[in-house]
């Protein structure tokens, strides 16, 4: 994910495991796709979520903005 695209400035870890989070929906479900512990899943989810504001309106946004992206980059992909 390129810094423009990522306008929270998320480090390649924290937006994977974002990534992750939203699409399992659970810190424990991304840990097992990921292959990395739930704390460290965790730790980098909350420092993501510190960046973007940690309110839930803001996650939600974060939540928005992946699907958008995921759906056009299918869609650049075809």
């Amino acid at each position: 994910m390129s810094a423009a695209a990522n306008p929270w400035g998320l480090t390649p870890s924290e937006a994977e495991v974002m990534d992750a989070v939203v699409e399992h929906g659970s810190h424990k479900g991304a840990a097992r796709a990921l292959g990395r512990s739930i704390k460290t899943v965790e730790a980098h989810s909350c420092a993501a979520g510190q960046k973007i504001g940690g309110q839930p309106s803001r996650i939600r946004r974060y939540i928005e903005w992946d699907r958008w992206r995921r759906a056009n980059h299918s869609e650049a992909s075809k």
